[in-house]
């Protein structure tokens, strides 16, 4: 039938120059560029399916919080079973840290207007696509790993992180880096986006949830406008959402530079070598053997900024091909070419 299997996407890339809340970033609208033309060159997405949005001065539609959700929910909504949707984001992450008796701290993706989304956020939008259907997400941002709520690890530590643990990545990022730009990571700590959010509200408030409805409304995350935690509805289990993070869920992801000598993310860079490499695709590669690759390169001791991809998904999910994709029928690589493809793949 025409409508199975359809491949559908949103990309975004958040540099932060034309909101001026946060640091500046340089590489984020190079890595969606990236990331559509791998999908539109090598894993036959049409261009059409594929919305991609920047924070560009001129860009029609901005990449905000309700934007993101907006378009992600309108893919969902519309996927049938054989579908394979993915959502990709660079940029800003951190975690939440709610003063709210009951709400755990959770990991979140910064949009260019500031309006969090939560792990919480992605993990109800996970339990809203249609059974049959998958949904990859893949993020290069800071704190990432366990960013869909209660998803298991198959590559990685749990994403479950403890108020003390949320407190070290601000405290391990301040002492890193004075100027998160200077390190060119990817991180807004919980007191940068409770400083901005509550300039913005003109609100004297703690508790970061405040401020967030306050700005932003129904529009807000669900962490701010829903029960507590340990009243909320379980998750579907199992469910299709696969979630490959460009760090653990408390540390940092790192800009790099290309071939072409632009700011990238170093996780980005990473994965679209990994395929654009290949014309056209002529091998499967699982989710699991993509972060494990990912982790040798990037997570080297010898790397200035070393930093260690996750895996959340199910085991099945783990071991199907990244996006499903299924190579067109020819000769298969053998070992040994398979062996020399990923060595120079991976090479630094």
């Amino acid at each position: 039938m025409a409508n199975q299997n359809r491949k559908l996407a949103v990309v975004v890339g958040c540099n932060y120059k034309t909101t001026g809340l946060f640091s500046e970033l340089d590489g984020c609208h190079n890595d969606a560029f990236k990331i559509h033309q791998m999908l539109t060159t090598r894993f036959g997405y049409d261009p059409k399916t594929v919305v991609l949005m920047t924070d560009r001065a001129d860009s029609p539609v901005m990449p905000t919080g309700k934007n993101i959700k907006d378009k992600l929910k309108t893919m969902i909504d519309a996927s049938k079973a054989g579908d394979n949707l993915f959502f990709f984001f660079a940029g800003h992450g951190g975690i939440v840290q709610p003063r709210v008796k009951g709400r755990k701290p959770a990991q979140s993706i910064t949009p260019c207007d500031g309006n969090a989304i939560t792990s919480l956020d992605f993990r109800y939008l996970v339990n809203r696509l249609h059974k049959g259907a998958s949904f990859t997400i893949l993020a290069d941002s800071c704190c990432s790993g366990g960013l869909i709520d209660k998803e298991p690890v198959q590559v990685g530590p749990p994403r479950i992180l403890l108020q003390d643990q949320a407190a070290a990545a601000d405290d391990e990022d301040e002492a890193a880096a004075p100027g998160d730009h200077d390190m060119n990571n990817r991180f807004v700590s919980y007191e940068v986006l409770l400083d901005k959010v509550s300039t913005l509200s003109g609100l004297n408030n703690p508790d970061l949830g405040v401020h967030m409805v306050n700005l932003f409304g129904s529009d807000a995350s669900l962490m701010f406008r829903m029960l507590p935690a340990n009243q909320r509805p379980t998750p579907l289990t199992p469910d299709q959402g696969i979630l490959l993070s460009g760090c653990e869920p408390s540390k940092n992801t790192f800009e790099a530079f290309d071939e072409k000598g632009q700011r990238c993310g170093a996780f980005t860079k990473f994965v679209s070598q990994v395929f654009i490499k290949q014309k056209p695709v002529t091998r499967k590669i699982s989710n699991r053997k993509l972060i494990l690759m990912a982790r040798n390169v990037l997570g080297d001791p010898d790397c200035d900024d070393p930093q260690f991809p996750c895996l959340y998904c199910s085991r099945k999910n783990a071991d199907a091909p990244f996006l499903n994709y299924k190579p067109a029928a020819g000769r298969a690589l053998d070992s040994s070419e398979e062996d020399e493809e990923e060595e120079a793949t991976t090479s630094k």
